[in-house]
């Protein structure tokens, strides 16, 4: 079964995406991709990244596609509430990848957004709490920080948070990250 998947793209015209056979879920999910990074086509690689995880939901591109679609939400049309279902879709279906561990940072972040700051902490905690070697807790562990620093009945809390970063993640990027804001504070 062959489909195309076409695009509209800000130009006005209609882009067509070469065909890919449905049973062939890396080449389906480089078209989704190409559609989002390269055409920015958002609409139409969600329906491209549904396809895949909707036919292919135990390959190993399934996780991502999932993901993307809440990256989408996101970051692109900043819909919080499209962003966090994805999210939490992501998380049921696939609780053991960096994919679960990642939207829950995501989630967190659009719960930020929202103003919800303590649901936003949970969330960061959540992932520092029960995934502390994923490569994500460092991240979650800084944006926590980051989100507390500027909250006056919280900057205590935010230093502490920095200085465990330093120690438990010291090898990260965001160890510098943190030695920083610690000198501003």
């Amino acid at each position: 079964l062959v489909f195309l998947i076409v695009s509209i793209v800000a130009c006005g015209g209609a882009t067509v995406v070469p065909a890919a056979s449905t049973t062939d879920a890396p080449a389906m999910m480089e078209r989704a991709l190409a559609l989002h990074f390269g055409q920015e086509a958002f609409d139409a690689a969600i329906a491209a990244y549904e396809q895949v995880a909707t036919l292919h939901p135990k390959s190993e591109q399934a996780p991502e596609a999932l993901f993307r679609i809440a990256n989408i939400h996101h970051w692109e049309f900043v819909e919080t509430t499209p962003a966090m279902q994805a999210g939490e879709r992501v998380i049921a279906a696939y609780p053991d990848t960096e994919y679960s561990v990642d939207a829950i940072i995501r989630i967190g972040e659009c719960r930020s957004l929202l103003h919800d700051e303590e649901a936003a902490w949970e969330r960061y905690d959540e992932v520092i709490r029960e995934h502390p070697d994923s490569v994500h807790a460092p991240f979650a562990t800084i944006t926590k920080a980051k989100s507390m620093q500027y909250r006056r009945d919280h900057r205590d809390t935010a230093k502490e948070i920095f200085e465990r970063l330093r120690v438990e993640y010291p090898d990260t990027k965001y160890t510098r990250e943190a030695r920083l804001w610690l000198v501003e504070m």
